[in-house]
């Protein structure tokens, strides 16, 4: 019975009902809360979370049984983090953000982060997100003009529909958009009410005047069921928003409600449908059936208000994501020539490979405009590399068992196969570039992890090296060759380890050096191993 009266009181405290007079008493004690756009809203999650001693995000790090922390990345996490604070300059997502990276560099982690945070998010009060239904009673409850019906019954001229009951309620058309029910007050009146609301915040007031809760307006269904009450009320908005519930709504990915992933495979990513004659919506007012009413499916639709992920971006044709070129830039989609506005925050990934074909393609320089290309490379840091395993290896420990600077030396030499030998020309100081082209691979990946400097360098040299090591992490970030696209992957790693306990109950250094000598044999399965040094 606990377990009952546990879940009844979590179902409670998450399912919100509310007329629209009680929605709008919300809005007036916390605007802050509930007059945001989506990028206003992700960057509030990332906040909300926090950061790491290091910098990094707290919601790349939270362990979760469906995604593992991020090691790492901290140059990405804060370029995301960077894109959505540019869009509240713009008031919209204005770019994608694509993030680009070898395979298994953590680009589809990084998206699973953000994605379950913003679940997380929604949960909390501080990330409650609301939508609207549009409720017509059975006849016996209201009387009048609509169509539903007459005689004597339940006078509801005072009150909302909100409430009532599903057995006294004849049709609930939803929001399939998730339109945010502010855009229920009409424009010129919306816009003095944002502007008094905010006459105390003017950056948040200045962002919200370029985004759609100022300047835009409900979708086409919503607009046509608005304006036909209107009409059938005479104008009294009052009665109009008496059919309105608002209704708290959540993000999750498995049921595709504000995030949702499309996979390369063709389909339509958005569609439209008649639904005026669905005979579901027999029960709409007479003056609201005689209207073409539609319906709009598919993952941009339901995406809506949330994050939209294009997973392998470039292994789709083009012609079956170039409407983005559009969208991106009108922050809308043409669905048979109805326009329809959307909030949201679109990311996708590709490797390295697609990528580099897509760069040829006469349409690139397009989509360059428009798209902002994040990379995400391998690690070249040997102890966040061995943090990648930490899971890994403690699920085999029964049955195998890493020693002491085993996996230290794994980590190392994975390290090395993603490293180039400094070029003296790249530094601003060529003596400091000379002095780092002194180091081998091995010091080099040590020199990164540890900090730790061979003895055969001269104190004078030592100095250097420490003053200049911002320029040695960095020497290759805008080269096409950069450290990170090459070597071997993470997911080659673990099978590496996969293989070490499976012929070993004790693995300890001398065991790693031996498998990695045979790996080095074959140099047709691995391209890094065929690289120049």
């Amino acid at each position: 019975m606990k377990i009952l009266e546990q879940w009844q009181n979590g179902v409670h405290k998450e399912v919100q009902i509310l007329s629209f007079d009680q929605y709008l008493s919300m809005i007036e004690k916390n605007p802050q809360l509930f007059v945001r756009h989506s990028s206003q809203y992700f960057k509030d999650m990332f906040d909300y979370f926090g950061q790491n001693a290091d910098g990094t995000f707290k919601i790349f790090s939270k362990k979760h049984p469906q995604a593992p922390a991020v090691q790492g990345q901290s140059r990405t996490q804060h370029e995301i983090y960077q894109s959505l604070q540019n869009f509240l300059e713009d008031g919209y997502n204005s770019r994608f953000l694509l993030l680009i990276g070898p395979n298994g560099s953590a680009k589809s982690s990084l998206v699973k982060k953000i994605m379950l945070a913003a679940e997380e998010y929604s949960l909390s009060d501080e990330g409650a997100l609301y939508s609207f239904s549009w409720i017509f009673p059975l006849d016996q409850y209201t009387k009048g003009p609509l169509g539903l019906g007459g005689g004597k019954g339940k006078e509801t001229a005072s009150e909302s529909f909100a409430h009532l009951e599903d057995r006294e309620i004849a049709a609930i058309p939803p929001s399939e958009l998730k339109d945010h029910p502010i855009l229920l007050i009409p424009q010129n009146i919306r816009q003095q009410v944002i502007d008094k609301m905010f006459e105390g915040d003017k950056k948040r007031l200045a962002s919200l005047k370029r985004s759609y809760l100022y300047l835009g307006d409900l979708s086409q269904r919503n607009k046509m069921i608005f304006d036909t009450l209107s009409k059938s009320y005479h104008g009294d908005y009052k009665e109009v928003l008496k059919h309105i519930r608002v209704e708290r709504f959540f993000l999750n990915k498995r049921y595709s409600s504000g995030a949702v992933t499309i996979e390369p495979q063709l389909h339509v990513d958005a569609n439209l449908s008649q639904i005026t004659m669905d005979r579901r919506l027999a029960s709409l007012p007479a003056s609201l059936q005689s209207l073409n009413l539609y319906s709009i499916s598919g993952e941009v639709v339901l995406a809506n208000r949330g994050l939209l992920e294009f997973s392998d971006l470039f292994k789709r044709p083009l012609d079956t994501f170039k409407y983005l070129l559009t969208t991106m830039e009108s922050k809308t989609i043409n669905l048979h020539g109805i326009l329809t506005e959307l909030d949201i925050f679109f990311i996708g990934t590709s490797n390295e490979l697609h990528f580099a074909a897509f760069k040829q393609h006469p349409d690139f320089n397009s989509f360059r405009g428009r798209f902002s290309f994040l990379k995400v490379p391998y690690l070249l840091h040997a102890k966040q590399e061995q943090d990648i395993y930490s899971e890994q290896c403690e699920l085999l420990k029964e049955r195998s068992r890493f020693e002491p600077h085993a996996m230290e030396a794994l980590c190392l030499w994975a390290i090395m196969t993603r490293l180039r030998r400094p070029i003296a020309n790249n530094y601003s100081d060529k003596k400091t570039g000379e002095i780092f082209c002194k180091l081998n691979p091995l010091e080099k990946a040590l020199y990164l992890a540890y900090e730790t400097i061979p003895d055969r360098f001269e104190n004078k040299e030592k100095q250097q090296i420490k003053k200049d090591r911002q320029e040695l992490m960095t020497e290759f970030d805008n080269d096409s060759l950069y450290e990170g696209k090459f070597g071997i992957s993470p997911r080659e790693v673990k099978q590496i380890i996969y293989d070490l306990s499976n012929n070993n109950t004790s693995i300890n250094f001398t065991d790693v050096l031996e498998y990695l000598k045979l790996l080095h044999d074959k140099k047709s399965e691995y391209d890094f191993l065929n690289m120049p040094s």
